[in-house]
């Protein structure tokens, strides 16, 4: 294009000429640069005047038409082509894509002042008026197809980012109740922690027979009560991280200073939300040790505190203590370390003897799991059992208690013990876990034990709850050929019933009716009529608790078949009970 203009048809050019379109050029150029330089460092942060940058866009897109229309003219009048004024035109419209209005307006002007311009100087034909016309139609929907198809772009991106923050939103609240979720709870007071452990306590708050509330209302009037509570607690404990723990549980890192009277007005806020008098809240509290305690761990342990005043109605707060946490790391101990208890041989059988009360004589034992650790030594069966309960993993240790006793059986044959049948004790759990018929079953024929020399005691508590597949495995027993004992027989309130639905062959009865006696006179009575009651029935009584002479005589007297208790034997290694028998303490 230079030179073209430069030089046509060899012919000379002025100095004035050549000054002009240089210096167009050399305008249009360094506007340019100074777009490019503003662009850079505004994208940079360094230049922050907007208005500044619309100034340079206006002067440069001035510049940029004029020069289009100064070549298209000069182009126009020798008969080429005005590619350059198209494409400067095209050119500014884009930069102006995101504005219709002056889309119309630029394109309108120049093209008019273009048209009028080249009509002064020359005779248009039709021809070229229509053309131009056409040429300016195209150009303008151009600029309007840019800004559609940058609109439609936009609107894209839009819904990305609103996706993309509700996404991120999600990441960090709850979706229900719309508070922080314990995830980000956990990144925002851990920090807290560190800078001021010691003015902190974790609170677990639940909602204490929210269950029913759910049963009774529904479960979207459920959500709307938890939405209620979680934005009372927001509000009271307002500058405090609150979140959802799950369910119906919230965490809180309040305040030392004010917690217990923020916590009494959550309790009135609750009832007057709900207006349920049975609807309770119960909390539990944790104190921070150190700076460098996990968020996690104390709100463990806060809930370990909640937990244990659950049905306690006169009170709804308690704090963790040091009781509560030997407990807890008994449990943690336990739950890390049953696997290799069971591997290692630190599960060991104890037996309790069972005596005749015709004539005193051992009739029976019953098997009890003991955890002998190299560690901490003999543990008693309240630490680990309940934990192993509660956390499904009670049959590690009861199939590992079969297995003991079926080979203390096999060591013991042709001895003393060979004819005293052995009970072992099975939950509820246990029928859940695994084939208990096929695992007893299982050791009973590796070892070589009769399987009338193994009783099953079903604890009362296991039948209140029994299913089908419980019914199913009682009859695989029985035809199998093991004796079952209905264990702790009046601990529960459906006793009768499952007398009625269900047959056995031992009704074991719980040492909760022997305590106090003799000075409870309904004793008596009661034991006399239960006795009466099993014989009916056609099944064999055991009484459990015995400590003295005088409860023993009293078992004889009613008809008692077996007494077991302290007064016999505690429960002992089968070393020991051999060397009671060989004493002449127990007789076979």
């Amino acid at each position: 294009s230079v030179t073209h203009h430069l030089a046509e048809s060899g012919k000379p050019r002025s100095t004035e000429w050549i000054v002009q379109h240089y210096g167009s050029y050399a305008v249009m150029w360094i506007c340019a640069a100074l777009m490019l330089s503003y662009a850079v460092r505004f994208l940079q942060g360094k230049e922050k005047r907007k208005g500044l940058g619309y100034a340079l866009l206006w002067l440069f897109s001035l510049i940029c038409l004029a020069f289009g229309i100064s070549i298209g003219h000069t182009d126009i009048l020798q008969g080429e082509q005005i590619l350059t004024f198209i494409t400067m035109e095209v050119f500014v419209l884009c930069l102006f894509v995101w504005r219709p209005a002056a889309v119309l307006v630029i394109s309108v002007l120049t093209f008019g002042g273009f048209y009028a311009w080249s009509a002064s100087s020359m005779e248009m034909t039709y021809a070229t008026q229509v053309n131009l016309f056409t040429l300016w139609l195209t150009v303008f929907m151009v600029g309007i197809h840019g800004y559609h198809q940058r609109l439609l772009e936009a609107k894209k991106d839009e819904k990305l980012e609103e996706a993309s923050g509700h996404f991120q939103h999600l990441s960090t609240h709850d979706d229900l109740t719309d508070i922080i979720n314990f995830r980000a709870f956990q990144q925002e007071t851990q920090e807290i922690i560190k800078k001021e452990f010691d003015k902190r306590i974790m609170a677990f708050l639940d909602l204490e027979n929210f269950k029913f509330y759910n049963e009774q209302y529904g479960f979207s009037e459920g959500d709307a009560l938890l939405k209620q509570v979680a934005s009372a607690v927001s509000e009271v404990f307002a500058g405090d991280p609150v979140a959802r723990f799950s369910d119906d549980h919230f965490v809180v890192l309040a305040k030392l200073s004010d917690y217990e009277e923020k916590l009494e007005k959550i309790k009135e806020e609750l009832k007057n939300i709900h207006g349920e008098d049975w609807l309770n809240l119960n909390v539990g509290l944790c104190r921070p040790r150190n700076e460098n305690d996990d968020i996690s761990v104390i709100c463990d342990e806060a809930r370990i505190a909640c937990n244990s005043i659950k049905r306690m109605y006169d009170r709804y707060v308690c704090e963790y203590d040091a009781a509560m946490d030997k407990k807890r790391r008994e449990k943690q101990y336990v739950m890390n370390n049953i696997d290799q208890a069971v591997r290692n041989g630190y599960i060991r059988a104890y037996y309790q003897p069972i005596v005749s009360c015709k004539d005193r004589k051992l009739c029976g034992l019953e098997a009890l799991a003991r955890w002998d650790d190299p560690k901490r030594g003999l543990l008693p069966p309240f630490v680990f059992i309940e934990p192993l309960e509660e956390h499904r993993l009670i049959h590690k240790l009861d199939q590992e208690i079969i297995r003991l006793v079926c080979s203390d059986y096999a060591k013991g044959k042709g001895g003393v013990l060979e004819n005293i049948p052995v009970s072992i004790n099975f939950s509820r759990l246990d029928f859940e876990l695994y084939d208990v018929p096929k695992v007893l079953t299982k050791y009973a024929d590796e070892y070589g034990v009769p399987h009338h020399m193994l009783d099953v005691e079903i604890t009362e508590s296991a039948m209140t709850e029994v299913q089908e597949e419980l019914k199913a495995d009682m009859e695989v027993l029985r035809g199998l050929g093991y004796n079952q004992w209905l264990d702790d027989f009046g601990s529960g309130y459906s006793s009768l019933n499952v007398l009625k639905d269900f047959s056995f062959d031992v009704l074991k009865i719980d040492m909760v009716f022997l305590r106090g006696f003799p000075q409870n006179e309904k004793t008596r009575p009661i034991m006399i009529n239960t006795v009466k009651m099993a014989k009916a029935l056609g099944m064999t009584t055991l009484t459990e608790g015995v400590e003295t002479e005088e409860m023993f005589d009293f078992l004889r007297s009613i008809g008692c078949d077996k007494a077991q208790g302290y007064y016999f034997g505690k429960p002992m290694t089968r070393e020991e009970l051999l060397a009671k028998i060989e004493a002449g303490e127990l007789m076979v």
